[in-house]
Formats: C-alpha cells, sequence, structure tokens
C-alpha cells in the first residue's frame, strides 16, 4: 500500500510517551500517516497484537537468526550478528506475522473487530472494581 498525503494510512501506538513525541507526530502528518495512541496499560484489551503477533515475529526473528549463526559458521565467518545483518533477518519473519489476518483474528479475538462495546466495558468494569479494593484496603489499614 502506497502512504501519500493523499492516500493516507493509519498508524496505531500503544501510547507509551516515551515512544511519541509532537516531531514524530509530524513527521507522520506530513508523510500521510494519521497516528492514533491507544490509552497506556491496556495491552491485554487494546493491544492484541502485542500478546498474539509479537510472540510469533520473536519466534521467527530467533529462527531466522539462528539460521544467520548457522550460515556464518558454516562458511568460516564470525557468528556474530552485526548491525547491518538485523534488515534481512527480520524481514521474512515480518512479513509472515503481521499479516492483515494474523492482526484481525487478534483483533477478535479481543472484541476490537468488529466492533463491540464488550471491550470498552470490561475496562471500565476492571477500573471500578481496582477502585473500590483500593477504597476497601484504605479503610481496613490502621494507623
Amino acid at each position: 500500500m502506497d502512504i501519500s498525503p493523499e492516500r493516507r494510512g493509519l498508524l496505531l501506538l500503544d501510547g507509551c510517551a516515551t515512544h511519541v513525541n509532537l516531531e514524530f507526530v509530524e513527521m507522520c502528518r506530513k508523510a500521510g500517516l494519521d497516528v492514533l495512541l491507544r490509552p497506556p496499560h491496556t495491552t491485554h484489551r487494546l493491544q492484541p497484537e502485542d500478546t498474539s503477533c509479537f510472540s510469533m515475529f520473536k519466534t521467527g526473528v530467533g529462527r531466522e537468526k539462528n539460521h544467520h549463526i548457522g550460515k556464518a559458521m558454516m562458511m568460516g565467518r564470525s557468528p556474530r550478528v552485526k548491525f547491518g545483518d538485523w534488515m534481512g533477518i527480520i524481514c521474512e519473519p515480518f512479513r509472515t506475522t503481521f499479516t492483515a489476518q494474523n492482526v484481525l483474528r487478534a483483533w477478535a479475538h479481543v472484541g476490537i473487530r468488529p466492533f463491540t462495546r464488550r471491550v470498552f466495558h470490561s475496562l471500565l468494569q476492571e477500573e471500578t472494581l481496582a477502585a473500590q479494593a483500593k477504597t476497601r484496603a484504605a479503610r481496613t489499614t490502621p494507623m
């Protein structure tokens, strides 16, 4: 898919403040990417690719890295993985992991696609229960 200011794309990020700054957002906008930040600490509900796709990706990268090291050793080269080797190592695992089918399946698993309010009601319920537990604990803590 070609992204441009005329043919925009969407970049989903986890909302962690260390991952995003104004300069980055402006660069994305100029390139044709709209940035959507998800609330932090909601990985289990709103960032299903963290719990499904990335584990598959890490497995694939490990496999490719081991293959790279084995090949280097067979050729009598240093088994050390250099900075310039990483793009070749991660390319195939990335291509096979982050497919539309895998991402949509992960989203469906947590209820993001097709959209349901179940995810947001669950988050609200968890927050309410945590707040109630905190209030009870504060009342029962001896001074």
